[in-house]
């Protein structure tokens, strides 16, 4: 999306000429988002989702009370199309960081951007990170929930990217996308989307928490990784997460058997990171108010995304 808004730029320049724009480009520049312009923005939709997205679910009181604990951070719900939403939030400290870090998270089968948005709140408290937790999934008929295709989710992934950037200050920011549990096994399809010749390259890593990526697929290779060329991936890189109580071990096992499949095809694998004590899910590992090494060595992996060379 930024590659988009660049080539306006250039286009309305080449075009257009400066002079015949009309705007000075001191005022383009004091229009520009500030988290001043964003804090408010987020502030003046706070209303709860189930007033505008009623069927997506999570009305339970301990997601209305992890939404009360996101709004009362300064999250607000941000509409993604007319059906789908996230809930984002940025730190007081943002335009004072000189490595901002902006981070997508894709919920788990539970399909609640609530539960996500306050364990995110709750394990990262002072490092500073941009969380946009984003709801692909609403509950169908029969009461179970009905998940977004992947083509769809990354449609709603840049459209949230780019309604945001026209409030919060985010040009200059590194983003990552995380996955938990169903969302870590439709984290592998993104990346193939992102990286693909259509794709943004928005994402600068992505991280697998606790899907290994055979669930989905019934146990066999996903489709479009078998099938896919052997630069699918294009050099993206992935953090891969598994708690060894994880479904007695098993979701560890099909890291082990992810991670080959996905050098196949041209990743970058930075780690494959088991916790032994851990179980499923990398942010509930945070516990009587203190991170677990597990989480630590998440965190220092975020903070460094980017350089060079990758940790």
């Amino acid at each position: 999306m930024r590659r988009i808004l660049s080539v306006w730029v250039w286009v309305s320049v080449l075009v257009f000429g400066l002079g015949s724009v009309g705007v000075p480009l001191a005022t383009a520049q004091d229009n520009a988002p500030t988290l001043a312009t964003c804090t408010a923005w987020l502030r003046e939709n706070q209303q709860p989702p189930s007033t505008s997205f009623a069927d997506h679910g999570c009305q339970e009181e301990s997601q209305l009370t992890a939404l009360d604990m996101a709004f009362g951070a300064g999250a607000g719900v941000v509409p993604v199309g007319d059906e789908r939403f996230a809930i984002a939030w940025f730190p007081p400290t943002w335009e004072q960081q000189s490595d901002q870090r902006l981070i997508f998270s894709l919920h788990g089968s539970g399909g609640c951007a609530e539960r996500l948005s306050s364990w995110w709140l709750r394990a990262s408290k002072g490092r500073g990170y941009a969380v946009v937790a984003l709801q692909y999934a609403q509950l169908g008929a029969d009461g179970e929930y009905v998940f977004d295709e992947s083509e769809e989710v990354y449609a709603h992934l840049l459209s949230a990217y780019e309604t945001i950037g026209e409030h919060c200050p985010i040009e200059d920011a590194t983003v990552i996308l995380h996955g938990f549990s169903r969302g870590s096994e439709e984290i592998y399809h993104q990346a193939a989307l992102d990286y693909s010749e259509d794709g943004e390259h928005l994402f600068a890593a992505f991280v697998a928490d606790s899907g290994a990526g055979f669930v989905l697929s019934e146990g066999r290779d996903p489709a479009f990784i078998h099938d896919g060329d052997p630069d699918l991936f294009g050099g993206a890189h992935f953090w891969l997460y598994c708690g060894g109580h994880d479904h007695e071990g098993r979701t560890c096992e099909g890291m082990e058997r992810m991670q080959p499949l996905l050098e196949a095809h041209g990743a970058v694998v930075d780690a494959l990171y088991t916790y032994p004590e851990g179980g499923h899910g990398i942010l509930p590992t945070f516990n009587n108010g203190r991170p677990s090494r597990a989480l630590r060595d998440f965190f220092t992996y975020l903070d460094n995304v980017g350089a060079t060379p990758t940790p």
